[in-house]
């Protein structure tokens, strides 16, 4: 199974089928763009990205590094964000849900940190996923 619902690379997906796909979701989706592109200033685009077990998502950069990437899936998507083991340390502190510290102890750790692919299904899904982005960025929402 992927990650993201788009896993064709030569079949760029349209904003539409985007939507379409999101769902009831698109409304959470909207709220994470909008933070990412107002708090951050990130620079955006829409890529595929690592292969069919991922597929397309949307990728913020920040100063050239990844901050995020939104992979939409039927019904929900799954946000990337790559903590280092550092910001890893202070996880517990954020006192995540349990989608998403599942999905932390779920991901690899390597000598750089963690991929951490938590899915958003509801609105404590994107209120955690605004956490770990506070986390990493040093800017902690609300």
């Amino acid at each position: 199974m992927s990650i993201g619902t788009f896993t064709e690379r030569n079949q760029r997906p349209k904003d539409s089928e985007v939507v379409e796909a999101l769902g009831s979701s698109h409304a959470r989706w909207l709220v994470l763009v909008e933070h990412l592109r107002t708090t951050f200033g990130a620079r955006e685009d829409f890529a595929f990205l690592y292969g069919k077990g991922y597929g397309w998502a949307l990728r913020f950069r920040l100063k050239g590094k990844l901050l995020a990437s939104l992979f939409p899936g039927r019904g929900h998507f799954t946000v990337q964000i790559n903590l280092s083991r550092s910001q890893l340390s202070q996880t517990g502190a954020l006192h995540l849900h349990e989608k998403a510290a599942a999905a932390i102890d779920a991901a690899n750790l390597y000598a750089e940190g963690k991929w951490i692919f938590a899915p958003v299904h509801n609105q404590s899904d994107v209120k955690d996923v605004l956490r770990l982005l506070g986390l990493k960025t040093g800017k902690m929402p609300a």
